[in-house]
């Protein structure tokens, strides 16, 4: 698209919008404001997490070396998980 283009459009110049279209907009469309995302949670970011196979993996054998009483390899093991990207 050339440039020039999009001023043919009415109430558009060089310099952008004039103040009538401009407050229109702004009242038919609410302010241009990017949305922002809700941060997930600690607990929440831990069941994402768990949807890659992998990750579902290493914390069900987190889960069984805890109960078999090997507590340093279950630590071992979902802090690989936690410190996965």
């Amino acid at each position: 698209m050339r440039p020039r283009r999009g001023i043919a459009q009415p109430r558009l110049t060089d310099a952008g919008l004039d103040e009538a279209e401009a407050a229109g907009r702004l009242q038919r469309c609410g302010p241009n404001k990017i949305a922002q995302e809700r941060q997930a949670g600690i607990v929440h970011e831990l069941i994402n997490r768990t949807k890659n196979p992998l990750n579902g993996l290493l914390l069900t054998l987190a889960v069984a070396s805890y109960f078999l009483g090997d507590v340093r390899a279950a630590a071992i093991i979902a802090a690989m998980v936690i410190c996965r990207s």
